[in-house]
């Protein structure tokens, strides 16, 4: 799985993962620094 985001990804407030087939699916930093999905 890649994530797509902006450059400097930790400023990021939602990014889109997206797995092998090409599903896309947003998720954010939360607090303790770890992707969760929105």
């Amino acid at each position: 799985m890649t994530i797509q985001g902006s450059p400097d990804w930790t400023n990021a407030v939602y990014l889109v993962a997206v797995d092998d087939e090409g599903n896309q699916y947003p998720v954010k930093i939360n607090a303790q620094g770890r992707l969760e999905c929105v």
